[in-house]
């Protein structure tokens, strides 16, 4: 239809919480990110690893449209979403009894001193090749 035309404008922020200052920060850093004016947004997983004390963050979308170009009204959204970063714990230890076998022996695995700042241990996992 004639005048009925629509255009959307989208735009993700990525801000970082400043703990000592209690202040939001624009992470202006676009080698983490890709698609902030699509409708996505990616975020590279490396970002979290190397901004390993950074635990708390928020992407806002901010959706502007312009719903016709002959009256030019146009309509304006936002939303945001918090990201906070569960940090890996804090080593310990763990002891293996016996520590040498093969897949018939039973392995008692026991782990110490570990410790979450974020949080209890609630379990382990454990890997082997």
């Amino acid at each position: 239809m004639i005048g009925c035309e629509s255009s959307s404008i989208y735009i993700f922020n990525l801000y970082m919480f400043n703990i000592n200052n209690s202040q939001w920060s624009l992470f202006t850093n676009s080698c983490y990110t890709s698609g902030q004016s699509n409708t996505h947004l990616t975020i590279l997983k490396n970002l979290f690893s190397d901004y390993n004390s950074q635990a708390i963050w928020k992407v806002e979308l901010i959706v502007t449209e312009a719903t016709t170009i002959a009256t030019n009204q146009t309509s304006h959204g936002s939303t945001s979403i918090l990201i906070l970063v569960n940090f890996p714990p804090l080593p310990g230890y763990c002891s293996v009894t016996p520590t040498f076998g093969n897949t018939t022996n039973l392995f008692n695995i026991i782990c110490n001193s570990w410790t979450d700042p974020d949080g209890t241990i609630t379990n382990y996992a454990f890997y082997g090749k």
